[in-house]
């Protein structure tokens, strides 16, 4: 096994997480790292410090030197939401990326949508993601029309 030291890498998918107010929340922060980072999470350019009962933080290794830092925030109110910055750090660098916090909303389209595998009678599609809009059981709607057919039935 080779390992490469380098600096930190951002990882996760989507800038966004959405609570609604009085709901816990976990801001989660992935990056790549070797050797391990060091994550500090900041709002509004102060740094976030655990307070009892508001803030908690953690860092765990995932896997391929991918390590999670997550800021917990064990009650939303309105000054909750904004940008927090996640800044990861190591010997040979740092990496910060902003994330937003906001109220649960409609999740964003798709994007990307490629047929995969084309049948007579089904077609394979995948898509990448959008953000869920703070709702983890999202699910989609396909709508089809045969080529050249009329849209009035």
């Amino acid at each position: 096994l080779l390992r490469i030291e380098h600096s930190p890498v951002v990882r996760h998918q989507h800038n966004k997480v959405a609570a609604d107010l009085t709901e816990s929340v976990r801001i989660p922060c992935r990056m790549q790292s070797y050797p391990q980072p060091r994550f500090e999470w900041s709002k509004s350019n102060n740094v976030l410090i655990e307070r009892q009962g508001r803030y908690r933080m953690t860092a765990v290794e995932l896997e391929d030197d991918i390590y999670e830092g997550s800021l917990e925030i064990a009650r939303v109110d309105d000054s909750s939401y904004g940008q927090y910055a996640c800044k990861a750090t190591n010997q040979l660098g740092a990496q910060k990326t902003l994330i937003t916090l906001q109220p649960r909303g409609e999740p964003e389209r798709p994007d990307r949508p490629e047929a995969i595998e084309v049948r007579p009678d089904s077609v394979l599609l995948k898509w990448r993601e959008g953000f869920n809009g703070g709702f983890n059981e999202t699910t989609y709607n396909i709508e089809y029309a045969m080529e050249g057919a009329s849209s009035e039935m």
